[in-house]
């Protein structure tokens, strides 16, 4: 597993006036197999409840499935669409998971982290290598190195260890969510920006009263769009035990 999405936002419009349907007490968890030569995403939607798996989707790159399990709480409620991006690929990472609803209001983004080799080296001070371990993980994971060994004829002198790649590269950007009224029209959207190892920043944009032209609301660009607020860096981690919070109130924008 390596990201999971709580469907707080997706929820507050299913039981409130924009659609008057019910919550669905579930969360989104998202899982990688073993085999680093694919990239095929395991999508399930899981009960809070009990840990119960209500439906569940493999998506390959270029694709979207959709989840019907929300209906069967309420007809209406809004399907869930998950949709794997690839036009956000890069060498590092094969794409994103876009999750939308019936009125492809994007609630969240999630890139899918690369595998990664971490290896632990036995070296001497000459450089010599004596010995090597490796372990295949993806982006993001808690590596701990192989613990002291002997080798016949050499003492223990230190123990190093070099960063490792977060779960997103840095400069990746995402688009985090964008926000409409009860009728579905759309008025501002956040993107993320990876700047350092677990680190990002968020920035607010608002659609531009004056703009004419075509804007994009299912990816990073901002033409169309006024910059409103850049949040300071905050830290994040896959298994969701750090949080940090903006503390950045300077306005970007004149207009406001």
């Amino acid at each position: 597993t390596f990201e999971s999405y709580d469907l707080n936002s997706y929820n507050r419009n299913q039981n409130g006036s924009i659609v008057g349907g019910t919550a669905v007490g579930a969360y989104m968890r998202y899982s990688l197999d073993s085999d680093p030569a694919t990239s095929t995403v395991l999508a399930e939607l899981v009960s809070t409840k009990d840990g119960e798996v209500l439906e569940s989707h493999k998506l390959e790159a270029g694709n979207s499935v959709t989840f019907s399990y929300p209906k069967t709480i309420n007809a209406k409620n809004s399907n869930i669409t998950l949709t794997y991006d690839t036009s956000t690929a890069t060498a590092d990472i094969p794409g994103s998971l876009k999750f939308y609803d019936d009125r492809d209001a994007v609630y969240s983004t999630v890139v899918v982290p690369a595998y990664q080799v971490n290896t632990t080296r036995y070296v001497t001070e000459d450089g010599t290598v004596l010995a090597t371990y490796s372990l295949q993980t993806i982006a993001g994971q808690t590596v701990t190195s192989s613990k002291v060994r002997t080798f016949t004829g050499y003492d223990y002198v230190k123990t190093t260890q070099n960063a490792i790649q977060g779960a997103y590269p840095k400069g990746t950007l995402m688009l985090a969510g964008v926000g409409a009224d009860k009728n579905g029209n759309k008025y501002y959207k956040a993107i993320r920006e990876v700047v350092e190892d677990n680190q990002s920043v968020m920035t607010l944009y608002l659609l531009d009263p004056t703009y004419t032209g075509t804007v994009d609301w299912t990816g990073t660009d901002t033409t169309g769009f006024i910059p409103l607020l850049k949040t300071s860096p905050t830290v994040y981690t896959i298994d969701r035990k750090v949080y940090d919070y903006n503390i950045n109130a300077t306005i970007l924008s004149p207009y406001t």
